[in-house]
């Protein structure tokens, strides 16, 4: 946990940088365990290298909120965040869920890493949980699977494109 005193770092320019340098269980990627990490990601109070933060980036921010440990200025309700998480507390809730190890485009875009932000936000803010919503399997208006591109572009792809 983070030691924040608000006015150390004054109201309203909250720096990070000064809280990690004396976080000792901060030496490696939430990710990949590089060493050093960097950037955070604000949705999983997690801290992380600069590859997995272009990663994290690609994801949205609706997913995943990046900002950088020492360059980005943070607001008081991100510092929260990063206080209520922590690495390890992810990687521990990662392995019990069956997500840990998965590649990151996967694992952030499960049901379960869902669970965790939302878990999160509510001890960070003090607000009630409200469980994400459940994904639902994509169906067509006849409610048969929707096809694979594979299965469209051998169909209707000859009838189309004359192959």
């Amino acid at each position: 946990m983070f030691v924040f005193r608000q006015g150390v770092l004054g109201p309203s320019m909250f720096s990070l940088k000064a809280a990690v340098i004396h976080l000792s269980f901060v030496r490696k990627c939430v990710d990949c365990s590089a060493k050093n990490p960097q950037w955070a990601t604000v949705t999983y109070g997690t801290f992380m290298c600069l590859e997995c933060s272009g990663k994290h980036r690609g994801l949205g921010v609706h997913l995943s909120f990046v900002r950088s440990v020492g360059m980005d200025k943070w607001k008081e309700w991100e510092v929260q965040r990063m206080e209520a998480g922590g690495n390890d507390k992810f990687i521990q809730y990662a392995k019990e869920n069956g997500i840990q190890g998965m590649p990151i485009e996967k694992k952030y875009n499960s049901y379960e890493a869902a669970v965790y932000a939302a878990k999160l936000r509510s001890e960070a803010t003090g607000e009630p949980y409200v469980a994400p919503p459940k994904p639902q399997a994509q169906t067509n208006a006849v409610g048969s699977d929707v096809p694979s591109k594979k299965r469209f572009m051998g169909r209707l792809g000859k009838q189309f494109l004359g192959k």
